[in-house]
């Protein structure tokens, strides 16, 4: 009489030849060619390692070597867009870089006012007044505006922190793009409060740390020299 030895799958249980039926088999190589997947795919999306050569470009957040002065992938300025936490800002030039900007928008209000109002005259046809109408007045403020916003756009600064040296950056290191340009722009008409004398940007800068106006604390900028 013949004795016939009977195995079972372990993990089903059916008649196999071996430890596993010709579908666990199958089924259990399936599993580990998902979990090799798994693996690989959490190899290439882990995060780079940090390193004392290298440091995340605060625009785009690729790693840039230390020493490099534009990030390789944005072309973010890093010599001009470094954080000025630890920067002193400029007081005494930003004053001067102010009456230079004044003088030349006083030049830009003169030459509005004669070329676009009309002179009142008294009785006697001598003129008594020179002066702008409230449409061109508001006219004028939008040049005013322009000014600023454009020369910032393209230099970070205006043509009186240009001449001195000066130039406007973030606090945080980050750029200072065009929606920090425009608000911080805005503002300066109420820091200008009263008559463009800047009475209460002055009392601004002399109160904060970071020698701020009412429009650098909006957007979370100051003025330093330039680098």
């Amino acid at each position: 009489m013949t004795d016939f030895v009977s195995t079972r799958c372990i993990r089903c249980g059916t008649p196999a030849s071996g430890q596993y039926c010709a579908n666990c088999t199958e089924q259990k190589r399936a599993e580990e060619a998902e979990r090799a997947e798994r693996v690989a795919k959490a190899i290439v999306d882990r995060p780079a390692p940090q390193s004392t050569t290298s440091s995340l470009c605060p625009a785009c957040g690729m790693w840039t070597p230390n020493d490099a002065r534009f990030c390789g992938y944005c072309r973010y300025e890093f010599s001009t867009g470094a954080a000025a936490s630890d920067v002193k800002p400029a007081t005494g030039q930003r004053f001067i870089a102010g009456l230079i900007d004044g003088i030349l928008l006083i030049v830009v209000f003169t030459v509005m006012a004669l070329a676009l109002s009309r002179p009142e005259q008294s009785e006697n046809g001598q003129i008594v007044r020179v002066g702008l109408s409230n449409e061109e007045y508001l006219l004028y403020l939008g040049v005013v505006y322009l000014y600023y916003v454009i020369f910032e756009l393209l230099t970070s600064a205006s043509l009186g922190k240009l001449v001195m040296g000066l130039k406007v950056v973030k606090v945080n290191g980050q750029p200072y793009d065009l929606g920090a340009i425009l608000v911080r722009n805005i503002i300066r008409f109420i820091d200008s409060i009263p008559l463009g004398l800047y009475l209460v940007g002055l009392v601004s800068i002399a109160v904060t740390e970071k020698k701020q106006r009412l429009g650098d604390l909006v957007v979370g900028t100051t003025v330093i020299k330039s680098r």
